[in-house]
């Protein structure tokens, strides 16, 4: 045998080993799926928490049946760890179960809605979202969606984020400006200085916080007229707001 020979059968030898290799690999992957989905899908409640729990981080796609099956099991954990794995396999092909979920009495399940939602980017969402951000009594799930609705854009999600600068919590207030800080709106800073500019202290305060948080240097010279504020507070929230602002449209 040449040595040309010899190097060519060498080369057949070392993929062969190869592709049994990866036949292997891929049996063993298979034989997982099947038997994490059984799991996911079982009688015992212990089994299938435990398996949801595992099952949580991963985006096998041939979890997605199993997962889809748990997303309408009545127990928040179970629900909440099986819409967290459909947001790894699939958001949009399983937008049904999230919508669904975004009226959940469950916390966590809202949760994961939202933020698997908010991937989308879907001006379609806005109906739900906006109906999220106004009547949710949590302000985190409140917020959540104020941020969802800055990715969604549009006239309706524009017009609920600004209802929401009224929100009583800050927390809310916030993540609707920087959702419409995001979306492009070029007005929300100019209007929050323009309402700042002519407030009582405690509320000057909180509104040069807000618009703190507009990455937009044409506000600084207008911000720039309060650090003479007679009341030192307004003077250090003007400062404050010009130093974020410059730090963060650099």
């Amino acid at each position: 045998m040449t040595v040309r020979a010899l190097r060519w059968l060498l080369v057949g030898i070392v993929m062969a080993l190869c592709a049994a290799a990866a036949q292997a690999d891929d049996s063993a992957v298979a034989k997982a799926t099947d038997v994490l989905a059984a799991a996911l899908t079982a009688d015992a409640e212990g089994v299938r928490l435990q398996a949801a729990r595992l099952a949580a981080e991963l985006s096998t796609p041939g979890l997605e049946a199993a997962a889809r099956a748990l997303a309408a099991s009545p127990d928040r954990f179970e629900r909440s760890l099986a819409l967290e794995l459909l947001s790894h396999i699939d958001v949009g092909r399983n937008r049904d179960l999230f919508e669904a979920a975004l009226t959940s009495p469950f916390r966590s399940v809202r949760v994961r809605a939202v933020q698997a939602l908010a991937t989308l980017k879907d001006p379609a969402l806005a109906g739900p979202l906006v109906a999220m951000l106004a009547n949710d009594i949590d302000p985190d799930l409140r917020a959540l969606a104020a941020g969802a609705l800055g990715a969604t854009g549009g006239g309706d999600a524009r017009a609920a984020l600004r209802r929401a600068l009224a929100d009583p919590h800050p927390v809310v207030q916030v993540a609707a400006v920087e959702a419409l800080a995001a979306s492009g709106d070029d007005e929300v800073g100019l209007e929050l200085l323009g309402r700042a500019e002519s407030a009582a202290p405690a509320e000057a305060r909180r509104l040069l916080g807000l618009v703190a948080l507009v990455p937009d240097r044409d506000l600084m010279p207008r911000l720039g007229t309060l650090l003479a504020s007679p009341d030192p507070s307004v003077r250090s929230a003007a400062a404050a707001a010009i130093l974020r602002i410059d730090e963060r449209s650099r």
